[in-house]
């Protein structure tokens, strides 16, 4: 990893750092405001876990491989199946809320297609992976 990348990680934590700590003492100063509390805390430890995951990362490998015309055709394939399957997703959530079977918050619906991104683009590299190829 660059030394440039390493400072980034520092500087996200200390950042993590500095905004968990003011989450921690910003009850005392604003009685109504729990949100921004929690918004405080909550990000300041996301900033510390994915900083800390990304010094401990880069200490231990030493160069990174360029992908090669394989690995780029598997990466786009599952991201592109990844995209459709979000897409239906969001068709059947917008569909469940238009017949009303369900009353959908814009949090639910923004967490379902996110999980669904993540969760299937991850799952369709592995499979592609495993296989070798996209067909």
């Amino acid at each position: 990893m660059k030394q440039h990348s390493k400072k980034k990680c520092w500087a996200g934590l200390l950042a993590g750092l500095v905004f968990l700590s003011v989450g921690c003492v910003a009850p005392l100063f604003a009685r109504d405001q729990e949100r921004i509390v929690l918004f405080l805390i909550v990000a300041g430890s996301a900033l510390i876990v994915t900083s800390l995951t990304g010094l401990i990362l880069s200490s231990q490998r030493k160069t990174a491989e360029e992908p090669d015309e394989r690995d780029q055709k598997l990466l786009r394939a599952a991201r592109s199946k990844s995209w459709t399957m979000t897409f239906c997703l969001i068709i059947v959530l917008f569909l469940i809320e238009f017949t009303g079977i369900l009353h959908l918050g814009g949090t639910e619906v923004l967490m379902a297609v996110f999980l669904m991104m993540g969760i299937s683009a991850t799952g369709f590299t592995w499979l592609y992976t495993q296989r070798g190829d996209t067909e």
